[in-house]
């Protein structure tokens, strides 16, 4: 009972990486069932393990939206609070940290790598200490020059360069792995955590694990770094969790990113701080960072697409087509033929404003309710449902037909597609969203004109 109160009543002393570890899961186990029983039962409040992730649409810093809630898991909260800081004031004594830094317990999201990190940080005395070993002549250099803690975690890293090489490439496909699930489960859109706090991380341990056993380098090994992101692309290709295009739009941001990591991880091997705390912050930004996208999702860019044509064929003879055309040949286009979503047909049941017209391609359908049906003028519709794999992208909205006579047989007609873009930054995924949605555009309106000239060549072969 002693040790019980000196730990988490007590601020003198210090405690290990295990016992905090220890501690701090007995003490989430203890807390979570008398918030949910004070949520649930006392106030008829949903509660659930990922209330606590969300700054924005938790209790915990609303206290005006819910007064007597707030003020009943504060007062469950206050030991809980008091033990958790009193264990992070000495856990921090124990690595030889100023207590200061504490305050970073309070922090939302930071608190959570915190601690990780004080899991991890090693003890003060591992430096230098009458009871650590002193370094034996035998090992390496590189090994004596990171401490006990590099000696041990340096058994785990081959000094063969193709074994170093392979370990770094299944961390960084891991971590690539990890990323994409995160964001599709707790992440609103694609953005942050997916396209810069991922890539930063994924050359940050490449380079550290490759770089390990030689101190001596003076430059980060961009070749071999580079080598390992290009197969972690591949890896992410051939397992079917990504793509091809979207691998291929992604990789010109991702690189430089990831070659950023890999130069930072070589500042830190250089100034001596290789330690497993560094690798614990550099992949446990990870999940915060995707906390942070899920909570905080910036808005989606509205986007219009607008392409046009001309047709050699009068406007009740392309309105045929544009309400309900056949099946389209096979593409040809490069990027339709990689596997990006391309349109094959189109159906429509019924006529006027309560028709359901029906856009089919390769990989799903668009159900499209007609707003505004003008024979030979305009064809406006909504989108009641798109194909479920676009949903991580963008988010059609609506789509319109307009068309212009231009003398007696010829018609112009100008397509429009408004949708939401869901991945970020969006300065960069609008060139690819923009040029994606005009090739389909030109996919439908070549099609229509070549089915429209086709009738009116044939009307006007007769006598």
């Amino acid at each position: 009972m002693k040790t019980v109160m000196r730990d988490l009543v007590s601020f003198q002393g210090s405690v290990s990486r295990i016992r905090i570890l220890v501690w701090g899961i007995l003490l989430a186990t203890i807390k979570y069932p008398l918030d949910y029983a004070v949520a649930v039962y006392g106030f008829d409040y949903p509660w659930s393990p990922l209330t606590y992730f969300s700054v924005r649409r938790g209790p915990l810093l609303h206290a005006a939206d819910l007064p007597q809630l707030w003020l009943s898991l504060l007062a469950v909260a206050a030991p809980f609070l008091w033990a958790g800081v009193a264990l992070t004031v000495k856990r921090l004594r124990d690595s030889g940290i100023s207590p200061m830094w504490s305050l970073f317990f309070f922090a939302p999201y930071i608190n959570y790598l915190f601690f990780l990190v004080l899991c991890t940080l090693p003890p003060k005395r591992s430096v230098r200490s009458p009871d650590t070993p002193s370094v034996s002549a035998d090992v390496p250099g590189d090994e004596q020059e990171q401490g006990v803690e590099g000696r041990e975690f340096g058994r785990l890293i081959p000094h063969n360069k193709i074994g170093a090489f392979c370990i770094a490439f299944f961390a960084a496909f891991s971590i690539s792995v990890a990323s994409i699930v995160l964001a599709s489960t707790f992440g609103e859109q694609w953005g942050l955590s997916l396209f810069l706090v991922a890539p930063l991380s994924i050359g940050f341990v490449a380079q550290f694990i490759v770089g390990y056993h030689d101190l001596r380098s003076s430059r980060p090994r961009f070749g071999q770094i580079i080598s390992i992101a290009v197969l972690t692309v591949l890896s992410l290709f051939w397992s079917g969790r990504e793509g091809l295009p979207c691998l291929i739009m992604a990789t010109p941001i991702l690189l430089p990113v990831v070659l950023i990591g890999a130069f930072v991880a070589h500042c830190v091997i250089k100034l001596g701080q290789v330690r497993t705390t560094s690798l614990v912050f550099a992949i446990g930004v990870i999940p915060v960072s995707t906390l942070i996208d899920g909570d905080f999702a910036t808005q989606p860019s509205p986007r219009a697409v607008r392409s046009v044509i001309e047709i050699n064929a009068s406007p009740d003879l392309v309105w045929k087509y544009i309400v309900n055309f056949p099946r389209i040949e096979s593409p040809t286009e490069l990027i339709f033929r990689m596997g990006i979503a391309h349109p094959q047909a189109a159906t429509i049941d019924g006529e006027g404003p309560s028709a359901l017209r029906r856009c089919i391609f390769d990989q799903g359908v668009f159900e499209e309710p007609i707003e505004v049906w003008k024979p030979g003028e305009e064809l406006t519709f909504g989108v009641l449902s798109q194909p479920s794999r676009l949903d991580s992208y963008l988010n059609v909205k609506r789509g319109q037909f307009l068309l212009r006579s231009i003398g007696a047989a010829t018609t112009v007609v100008e397509g429009t597609t408004w949708f939401d873009l869901n991945v970020h930054p969006a300065s960069y995924w609008t060139l690819w969203s923009d040029n994606i949605v005009e090739t389909i555009h030109q996919r439908v309106l070549r099609h229509v004109k070549a089915l429209a000239e086709r009738d009116a060549e044939k009307v006007a072969r007769k006598p």
